[in-house]
């Protein structure tokens, strides 16, 4: 063999070795533990369903997948994490119209760029918020409570998990939606929300339907109405505030985001994955268990998605005029 012949032969060789150790975590993926990031702390909607999910992609990726609550700053912590964190599909973040539709509108310095710094994976699901007032305000319906708002301008409260958090959309545009005012109250989670609720400190929220619900069947709150465009499979009886405000609808959306740079091999794996298993009949019982509806998308289905949900975002943002540092 002559020299020239030798070191084509060689040149071959090194860059089928590097062609194979580039694809090499695709092929692999995962050897370790994956990590789930839910922005919220443990009991909302958000890391109820990051848990049904986790689970079932365990036993699908064959590796554990772990969900880690990191609460804070409306869904921000927790999304600047992931943004930063390597893009090799190990750090994902269960995303949703806070992190991926309110705030880039809502803050004036977002430390993540909700385009430029994910891959979408997949949409998981959406789920309702639930309009809830303490019995004591003595109303049980819509129109009950706009008369009671009306006839009360500016003193009754509704409380919600954060500045820009759905709940304080949700109330921001009812009150645009009847020409009611009302005062927002920011809480750091549902518990507290609940907590100051059930105490007759705040008078309403609408809030996490699976956070309220124990409540509502024992009586402690009355519940008037979804926050979504269809009612729920949860509570089938409550009507959406939309029957009676057309056009009126808030639907709390979750979906799964990696760093940008991911492999597409990774992302396109994830994504099926979690399509699969939401396609399952044991899986949609126990998201609808928890007051969700399982809804997949391929990755550029939701990317076109949280584009558009950006504008609405902007929209709400623009009607509630929050504003947040």
């Amino acid at each position: 063999m002559t020299r020239i012949n030798i070191l084509k032969t060689l040149l071959l060789l090194v860059l089928i070795c590097a062609s194979s150790a580039y694809a090499q975590p695709e092929k692999q993926y995962p050897t370790r533990p994956v990590t789930l990031v839910s922005p919220y702390p443990p009991g909302g909607g958000n890391d109820a369903v990051s848990r049904a999910i986790a689970q079932r992609l365990s036993i699908s990726l064959g590796q554990t997948v772990l969900v880690e609550n990191r609460a804070g700053a409306n869904g921000l912590i927790a999304a600047e994490h992931v943004a930063r964190a390597a893009p090799d599909g190990y750090t994902l973040l269960m995303g949703n119209n806070g992190t991926h539709g309110v705030n880039p509108s809502l803050y004036k310095k977002l430390p993540y760029d909700p385009l430029g710094d994910f891959a979408p994976v997949s949409q998981v699901g959406t789920a309702p918020n639930v309009l809830v007032v303490n019995p004591s305000l003595g109303v049980h319906s819509v129109g009950e409570l706009v008369a009671y708002l009306k006839k009360h301008p500016g003193k009754a409260t509704y409380g919600s998990t954060g500045m820009g958090s759905s709940q304080h959309m949700a109330g921001a545009l009812f009150g645009n939606a009847f020409g009611v005012d009302m005062v927002h109250v920011p809480y750091k989670g549902s518990a507290p929300v609940l907590t100051d609720l059930l105490g007759g400190r705040i008078d309403m929220s609408f809030i996490n339907i699976i956070a309220a619900r124990p409540y509502i069947e024992s009586g402690q709150l009355t519940a008037l109405a979804v926050t979504s465009a269809t009612r729920s499979q949860l509570m089938p009886d409550l009507p959406t505030i939309g029957e009676t405000a057309k056009g009126y609808a808030v639907t709390v959306w979750i979906g799964i985001m990696a760093p940008r740079q991911t492999p597409k091999a990774i992302v396109d794996l994830l994504s099926t994955r979690i399509r699969t298993a939401l396609e399952q009949p044991e899986m949609k019982a126990q998201l609808s268990a928890i007051g969700a509806d399982p809804k997949g998308s391929s990755p550029d289905e939701f990317e076109a998605f949280i584009k558009a949900e950006l504008k609405h975002g902007a929209e709400a943002v623009r009607i509630s005029g929050a504003t947040a540092e």
